[in-house]
């Protein structure tokens, strides 16, 4: 029976498991959607998720405790773990910060934020920006940010990148040589690897966001720049905002993937109400981007530029 906590000094989550898990997180949370999170000593004031090995499939939840009972057959390390990871969601909600799946690059302590739906060509134009044009990445794939004294700020991420062969083959050339002798199907095949593996610089701190671009990458379609407040773009924003913390983006599955058993949203009033504010700071600074990947980080470039006069000089 293990008995830890994963977390940092301002949240975390305990785990007692009879399933081990600390040696799987040790070797794999670089890889996982943990932001950096330590393995601390079990601390009885924060939530606590408990596994037992049964015979029965059955999970309990109340407000800080999750009580799961299946077969240990069934279940991986990872699938333990990441029940926890919903105690960590609604802790760092409550200190106005959430989860946003999206890419966020640095440059000279400002961040931009990417937003986007599969295959819009978030991870290539964070690489391209990162590659090119001199920027640091703080994230692929999920993104904390927050509220800080009403202004939109990125503090962590995941760094692992999981690379298409597809979009290799249209926006990353440079990085065919990973893919080679490859023949399997563009779109589905991927490999997974760490930001210094193609000698990309990581950047370790929080940053305000000073643009959000909800971006779509196609090598043939024509530069476009409009405001991001729209319908559609809050429409996405806020599912991409609330699937973790009601529990939509997953329930406790098994080592296929069957859903196996029912978590309640951790959702509250207070919660989205700290959640539209982040929401409103995002709509202050978004912008839809599209068009091919070169004029995109152009784009990118100069609001970062006029960002900077701004500060320099004040508006005019």
């Amino acid at each position: 029976m293990e008995q830890f906590s994963i977390g940092n000094n301002e949240i975390k989550v305990n785990y007692i498991s009879e399933l081990p898990l600390i040696n799987y997180y040790l070797e794999n949370k670089e890889k996982m959607e943990f932001y950096n999170y330590s393995i601390m000593q079990y601390d009885a004031n924060y939530p606590t998720v408990i596994y037992k090995n049964s015979d029965n499939i059955d999970i309990q939840v109340d407000s800080n405790i999750m009580r799961i009972e299946c077969p240990i057959n069934i279940v991986s390390e990872s699938n333990i773990l990441y029940m926890g990871q919903k105690f960590l969601e609604r802790q760092n909600l409550e200190n106005s910060k959430i989860s946003c799946h999206s890419a966020c690059v640095e440059k000279d302590g400002k961040a931009v934020l990417l937003i986007g739906e599969a295959g819009a060509g978030k991870t290539s134009l964070a690489i391209n920006l990162c590659m090119q044009h001199g920027y640091n990445l703080i994230s692929n794939d999920m993104t904390l940010i927050g509220n800080n004294d009403g202004m939109l700020y990125a503090y962590e991420g995941t760094k692992f990148l999981n690379l298409r062969l597809e979009s290799v083959n249209n926006n990353m050339p440079q990085l065919k040589f990973l893919f080679e002798n490859c023949k399997k199907n563009e779109w589905l095949y991927k490999k997974c690897m760490m930001p210094h593996d193609i000698g990309i610089l990581e950047a370790r701190g929080s940053f305000p966001i000073v643009n959000v671009f909800f971006i779509h990458v196609g090598n043939r379609m024509n530069c476009e720049l409009s405001p991001g407040d729209t319908w559609r773009n809050n429409f996405i924003i806020y599912q991409n905002l609330t699937s973790h913390i009601s529990n939509q983006s997953s329930s406790f599955v098994d080592k296929k993937g069957h859903n196996i058993g029912y978590v309640p949203s951790f959702d509250t009033k207070e919660l989205y109400e700290n959640r539209i504010k982040i929401i409103d700071l995002i709509n202050d600074n978004s912008y839809n981007l599209c068009g091919n990947l070169q004029d995109c980080m152009n784009v990118i470039n100069n609001k970062m530029m006029e960002k900077e006069t701004v500060r320099k000089y004040g508006k005019r």
